[in-house]
């Protein structure tokens, strides 16, 4: 239906972005039931991530007799002043700035009225095509386990960077 939405969770560390953004304990899949009858249903205290993610494939699963649903997911980092693909084979690597022997190309940024999609994209960024809940969980899982952490004196593992996710998705109808 061609909406654009954006969820922005910002204060400082230890104020309640991931609890929000996620639920108590940080997994996104732990704060999903699979197991609540015939729908995977958020748990209670699940935040924005899991709720918005079973919401979505429930509306898709609604209509998919007539459509075709795919989610692509893309997870980014901004640290230190780098842009990290949290996606990619080899995160660590690609934080490197300049492109080399061992090195991945450095990421950029493309405004949305300079790319074909009309979004915008991170050029030379990995984009992982999912169909199932469970395909979107495990890729948004593996890139917050990429994530960059170090202590601060208000928490033991603070992220210590900006993460901004993206998914796109698309309905195709199945006769046209």
């Amino acid at each position: 239906e061609g909406k654009n939405v954006c969820i922005f969770a910002y204060g400082q560390t230890g104020s309640g972005k991931t609890f929000s953004m996620v639920g108590p304990d940080g997994s996104i899949g732990g704060n999903i039931d699979a197991a609540s009858g015939p729908r995977p249903q958020p748990v209670a205290s699940a935040g924005v991530t899991p709720r918005a993610i079973v919401e979505l494939f429930s509306v898709l699963e609604e209509r998919d007799a007539l459509n075709v649903g795919e989610v692509d997911v893309s997870m980014h980092e901004l640290y230190c002043d780098s842009l990290v693909d949290l996606l990619a084979a080899n995160p660590r690597r690609a934080r490197d700035k300049e492109a080399g022997p061992g090195k991945a190309a450095a990421l950029s940024i493309k405004l949305a009225q300079h790319t074909e999609s009309g979004l915008v994209e991170v050029e030379g960024g990995t984009v992982l095509r999912t169909s199932t809940m469970a395909e979107l969980i495990d890729a948004m899982e593996r890139g917050v386990s990429a994530r960059s952490t170090s202590a601060t004196a208000m928490n033991a593992e603070s992220s210590r960077s900006h993460l901004v996710m993206m998914l796109v998705v698309r309905s195709t109808n199945r006769r046209s």
